[in-house]
């Protein structure tokens, strides 16, 4: 299933858009109304179980010391 959705939209709500995009879903990414970008899932499709695990990891995570992995999303 294609979702089109503005990059303002994924950057606010990233970690929603991540769990349905694991869970198959393809999201067409726009940027002044054009799309710019598909996000798809790998050809392995995760269960819901195996989502929720990536994305804690991914907001726990620590890319620069001292910045959590949430700050960088953002």
């Amino acid at each position: 299933m294609l979702i089109e959705i503005s990059a303002e939209e994924l950057a606010a709500q990233f970690f929603e858009y991540l769990e349905r995009v694991q869970l198959g879903e393809t999201l067409v990414i726009t940027a002044d109304g054009r799309a710019v970008a598909q996000l798809m899932p790998t050809a392995e499709k995760r269960s819901a179980e195996e989502v929720a695990a990536v994305i804690e990891d991914l907001r726990s995570m620590r890319c620069i010391e001292g910045v959590s992995g949430e700050t960088v999303i953002e």
